[in-house]
């Protein structure tokens, strides 16, 4: 498949190996992104926390492992995903761990997308400083070490997906 985008141009993403963090939930952005990527032929290694999305306010459109169900639905479709060992990224090394897990499944990474989110449901007012520390370990601390990681891995010498386009 090509993906369409803005200017009614389409691309093509053979070759291309890239981690999409945040996909536990097969009705989730992740899980969209997993299969839009995939049906444009990029090969498609994924990470998520299912567990995490039992316990919050996404229970409704959560099922238990759903990185590796949606793996091998993605599979079964005939693309090229893997789930990556599930992981919270709240956890230190996880998210540098997650990385190189995709690496070397993939032989390599082009892309990174960052999809993962910790949330907060209630008033701000009602927040705990365990909250904001959630906040702050997650999606900022593991966004950050996931970047550091992919910068370690990639090879220089390909051409990689910048600012939201590949070269």
């Amino acid at each position: 498949m090509v993906i369409k985008i803005k200017n009614n141009s389409f691309i093509r993403l053979d070759g291309k190996k890239v981690l999409i963090t945040g996909v536990s939930r097969p009705l989730g952005i992740g899980s969209a992104l997993a299969k839009r990527l995939a049906e444009a032929g990029a090969e498609v290694a994924i990470h998520g926390y299912s567990d995490y999305d039992m316990t919050v306010g996404a229970r409704q459109s959560a099922v238990q492992n759903g990185t590796e169900v949606l793996a091998k639905q993605l599979n079964d479709l005939g693309l090229n995903v893997v789930a990556l060992v599930t992981g919270d990224l709240m956890i230190p090394g996880v998210a540098e761990q997650a990385v190189l897990e995709a690496s070397k499944k993939l032989n390599g990474l082009d892309g990174l997308i960052l999809n993962h989110a910790y949330s907060t449901y209630g008033e701000i007012g009602d927040w705990t400083p365990e909250h904001i520390d959630s906040h702050l370990l997650i999606n900022v601390r593991a966004s950050m070490m996931m970047i550091q990681s992919f910068v370690e891995q990639v090879d220089t010498t390909k051409e990689l997906c910048y600012r939201g386009s590949f070269k």
